[in-house]
């Protein structure tokens, strides 16, 4: 490529030049020959077409720097199994994969954890906690991992977690914007309480007991099974509505009535499970064995039968 000045103020004026002289010139003239006042370079391409701009400065191919990025960040139990639903205060562990995709690191870096409401990292989110990787973990090419043990918040709602590799900037990088992970997105919710109750009372008349569940101040369901002596083969009888009021656990009591087709004269079990609310595990909460008699027999057959 050549340059060529342009000259506003004076023209060159030359006689009896040949063609192939001024050709000459053009290609060998040099910014030195021209006067000082003359105007700015432009640039003559020895190709095919000339560039709309200067061409950018050349790489220096010596210069070679680290580039920290974590490349994978999850939640997990206390036991390592990855969960995105936690409990308030249930305790947590934070992973990350920290890679340098550059060259070798010439000391260690600091990785800090943070905390921010909803599912995007917040402007100015919480910091959590601070890791260090040692730059013999973290040399060109390697990747590291980091755990961080850590504690749900309090507060329901929808959280994320983020990580930030060379947090404090400490290293010259060949790219500094690259250092935040993704946000890893969990929800603190209440826990799915398993219900409590319990059968105080089964005779061939009336069975009467309560349940409830710790996640609602409503009433709940209990289903009713009957099964054969050994308690096998259970069916599916009703579901009775616990809301009746019991002085010791308020609108939570149920009573139930035998229904005469189980009367007839053969031992059978019945079984309470209170259902679960949201659903979940459906404890028995009691299960009792009966030999009833149809209303046209003598109730007093049905005491004797029970032993009651």
């Amino acid at each position: 490529m050549h340059a060529i000045k342009i000259c506003r103020k004076r023209r060159l004026t030359v006689k009896f030049f040949k063609f192939w002289v001024l050709l000459f010139l053009a290609v060998n003239i040099h910014p030195s020959n021209v006067d000082a006042d003359c105007g700015s370079y432009i640039y003559i391409s020895s190709g095919t077409s000339n560039p709309s701009s200067n061409p950018d400065p050349p790489v220096n191919s010596q210069i070679s720097l680290p580039d920290f990025v974590i490349k994978k960040i999850w939640l997990s139990d206390s036991a390592g199994i990855a969960k995105t639903t936690f409990t308030p205060g249930e305790a947590m562990q934070i992973h990350v994969d920290v890679k340098n995709v550059g060259a070798d690191t010439p000391s260690g870096i600091n990785i800090k954890y943070f905390l921010s409401n909803g599912k995007k990292r917040d402007s100015n989110p919480k910091k959590i906690s601070t890791d260090f990787i040692h730059k013999d973990d973290l040399q060109g090419g390697e990747t590291h991992s980091e755990l961080k043990n850590t504690t749900a918040p309090t507060t329901l709602g929808t959280y994320n977690m983020a990580a930030k590799a060379d947090s404090d900037s400490d290293i010259t990088e060949m790219r500094e914007n690259n250092n935040w992970s993704d946000e890893a997105v969990f929800v603190v919710t209440t826990p799915n309480y398993t219900p409590v109750g319990s059968l105080e009372l089964a005779t061939c008349n009336a069975t009467q007991g309560w349940a409830s569940d710790q996640n609602t101040t409503n009433p709940i369901y209990i289903h009713v099974y009957a099964g054969d002596a050994n308690g096998n083969n259970q069916v599916f009888k009703t579901a009775v509505y616990a809301n009746i009021y019991q002085d010791n656990v308020g609108y939570h009591g149920f009573t139930w009535s035998v229904p005469d087709t189980l009367k007839t004269g053969a031992p059978f079990t019945l079984f309470f499970y209170a259902i679960n609310v949201p659903a979940g595990n459906n404890p028995l909460i009691g299960q009792t064995q009966l030999i009833c008699v149809g209303s046209w027999f003598n109730p007093i057959m049905n005491l004797i039968l029970n032993n009651n």
